[in-house]
């Protein structure tokens, strides 16, 4: 009778814990003539627990943000992007007045027949080309 009750708490934790880390991710987007705008944010609370401590809540670098678009002219598109860290463990947007600027912050001026220039800090190739394929949390 333990045994079956030691099975059932084990199997509930470890469905607890799963529930807890992963993601909640959330989108809204507007849209009109002069352009498009997505605000956006990937909350990533973590519970953790050692043995002999009490249970403590962590971050996994949540997020909010907005991007989107611009319509110039007919050709000519301008394009942005601002994404800030959320600490969700102590409960502040940004713990430094620079923290907000710290992930993706971009303009840009796109083009259809030339491409797109963009300014700002954005993604490194590397992070491109090889974290982000596998990235599954990515939004």
């Amino acid at each position: 009778m333990n045994t079956t009750i030691n099975r059932i708490f084990t199997a509930s934790m470890i469905a607890a814990a799963v529930a807890t880390t992963a993601p909640a991710s959330a989108e809204i987007a507007t849209e009109g003539e002069w352009g498009k705008a997505q605000f956006y944010g990937s909350l990533r609370a973590l519970i953790t627990k050692e043995k002999g401590r009490e249970s403590d809540v962590a971050d996994g670098i949540s997020r909010i943000g907005i991007k989107g678009h611009v319509n110039l002219s007919d050709e000519w598109t301008g394009t942005y992007r601002l994404e800030g860290r959320i600490v969700l463990d102590d409960g502040v947007i940004n713990s430094d007045a620079n923290d907000f600027h710290k992930r993706i912050t971009y303009v840009g001026l796109k083009n259809k027949e030339i491409g797109e220039i963009r300014l700002g800090k954005q993604y490194s190739p590397h992070y491109l080309w090889t974290i982000l394929p596998i990235d599954i949390t990515f939004h």
